[in-house]
Order: structure tokens, then C-alpha cells, then sequence
């Protein structure tokens, strides 16, 4: 299993391009893309009219460092009740899928729609219906560009600010999102933080029911009632070895991508990379322990 993280906090430090030099310095085989949200939009290379110069510059740098980019995060959310917001972050998306071609990504993680307030009756199935909408249109696309969008697990606060279930936050309607759209080029990205969140410690159950379904992930750690999205071991109660574990047995093939960026965020600028190579070391020590599992099962 190959290690992969997101290029997000070290990039507003230190830009995309540099933010790979590192990440290929401190022992990263994989760079996680992360694309930028409505803030960024308009300063964003990838959102310019110069973008496949851009793609090959990071190409170039990826090249150099021994690294390749393994999935991208498409900007979020994908909507909300601005109109005009929401058909603006659907072009981003599209040109999101373009530009993981270009850096030959398979999979990038496009969040489902998750406006309506999900406790409220009847609205799961009204976003059910809304994402089975959006994410069959993306199909084409994905088709032409041969990239896979993949589904992530979501939360919501209710109306007290406590997390709370959300599009696919639940095994059944996860593996139903994937099932109903019924395509090679839509895959489930389970974030293991989030389905910790929603009163499931264990979760290798999660991973054992989505099995072949489960193409790429996101990994990080959480506390009891919030999404840290910090380094694995460093807070909560979730079981490593039970998630590796899980992995293993339903020979997960994806990398294991570090979405644990609040953990750089959190230091002063001079201790990013020192933090950036630490984290590096974790995750190396998850995938041999992966890799340890694996054989133990092929035995």
C-alpha cells in the first residue's frame, strides 16, 4: 500500500508546486490534490485559463520528487441555497475532473449534495433523488476524461450544533448511492473519520460492507463529537488495527491518503515540514502494518 496525502494546509504556506517538493522530500509515494473552494476560485491555477501549463508544471515537479498524484479532492461544498453558487462550483467540478486528467488521477472525491437539512422527513429522499441527478451528469464526463468520482460519507450539525447522520453517513445508503448509479466510473471514498463520528467505533464494519465498492479513502482521526481530521493515534477511539485489518481483508488495492491536514495547520510555519515528515513516518507505520495483515491472510 502506497502513502498519499493532501496538498491543502501546507499549500497556503507554501503553494501547490513547493507543497509536492516537500511532501516527495519527507518520504510521500502519493499527493492528494486539493482544489479549491469558492474563496479560491478566482486564484486558483487550476481554475485559469492557463491550466494545462499548469498541470504540466506539477507533472515536472511530481516527476522529480519520485511522487505521482493519486486522487484529488473537487471543490465543496456542491451546494448550497445560492443558486448561483451552486452552478458556479459545478463548472469548478467539471474542470476539477479535466484537470485530475491531465495529472492522471483516477479518482477524485466529489462531495454529494447536502443542503436540506437531513433530519428533517422526506428530505433524505429528496437528496438522494438531487444526487443521483448530479452525479449521473458527471458520468459523460468522467467517461471522456476517464476519471472515477468517488462518493464520500457526510455529516450535518442539527439544530443544537452536534453532528448528526447526512447523505451516505449510513453503511445501506452508502452502498445504495453506489449501487443505484450503477457505474464503473462512480466509487465510494470512505471517510473513516466521519463514519467514526456517526456512532460507529467500529469502523471495519463500514469497510467489510462496501468491499469492492471502497476505492480510495480518507484517513485521519477525530475526537467524540468533533471532525478534528488529525493524525491517526493522536485523538478518539478508533481501532487501527481493526480498520487495517479490514482493508486487508477486502484486498483494498487504493492507496491510504492522509486527510489529517488540521495537524500541520495547528503549527507555527517553521515545524510544517518537521510535522509533514512525522506524520509521514505514522502513515508508513499503518501501511506496513497493512501489509502485515495482508500476508497473515494470504497464509
Amino acid at each position: 500500500m502506497k502513502l498519499s496525502t493532501q496538498t491543502l494546509a501546507l499549500s497556503k504556506t507554501f503553494g501547490r508546486k513547493k507543497t509536492v517538493e516537500i511532501l516527495a522530500s519527507v518520504g510521500y509515494e502519493a499527493v492528494d490534490i486539493t482544489c479549491s473552494n469558492k474563496s479560491g476560485f478566482d486564484s486558483d491555477p487550476i481554475f485559469g485559463n492557463d491550466y494545462k501549463n499548469y498541470a504540466k508544471e506539477l507533472i515536472k515537479t511530481a516527476e522529480n520528487g519520485g511522487v505521482y498524484f493519486n486522487q484529488a479532492h473537487a471543490p465543496f461544498p456542491t451546494s448550497t441555497d445560492d443558486v448561483g453558487y451552486t452552478a458556479k462550483v459545478y463548472e469548478k467540478v467539471l474542470r476539477s475532473i479535466e484537470f485530475c486528467s491531465l495529472l492522471g488521477i483516477r479518482n477524485i472525491v466529489v462531495h454529494p449534495k447536502q443542503h436540506l437539512p437531513y433530519r428533517v422527513e422526506g428530505n433524505p429522499e429528496r437528496l438522494k433523488e438531487i444526487n443521483l441527478e448530479f452525479y449521473n451528469s458527471l458520468i459523460p464526463y468522467c467517461k471522456d476524461y476517464n476519471v472515477c468520482v468517488a462518493v464520500e460519507n457526510m455529516w450535518q450539525y442539527d439544530d443544537n450544533k452536534v453532528i448528526t447522520h447526512s447523505t451516505c453517513s449510513r453503511l445501506e445508503e452508502f452502498k445504495e448511492y453506489i449501487d443505484m448509479l450503477n457505474s464503473p466510473y462512480i466509487v465510494a471514498c470512505l471517510d473513516l473519520g466521519h463514519a467514526n463520528l456517526m456512532d460507529n467505533p467500529d469502523v471495519s464494519g463500514f469497510i467489510k460492507g462496501l468491499g469492492d465498492r471502497l476505492k480510495c479513502l480518507h484517513v485521519h482521526a477525530t475526537g467524540y463529537n468533533s471532525d478534528l481530521h488529525v493524525l491517526p493515534y493522536t485523538a478518539g477511539n478508533m481501532d487501527w488495527d481493526g480498520i487495517l485489518k479490514a482493508l486487508a481483508e477486502i484486498n483494498y488495492d487504493g492507496e491510504l491518503t492522509f486527510e489529517s491536514d488540521t495537524t500541520i495547520a495547528n503549527v507555527p510555519e517553521e515545524l510544517k515540514i518537521t510535522t509533514a515528515k512525522f506524520m509521514c513516518d505514522v502513515g508508513h507505520t499503518m501501511t506496513a502494518r497493512f501489509e502485515k495483515f495482508k500476508n497473515e491472510l494470504s497464509k
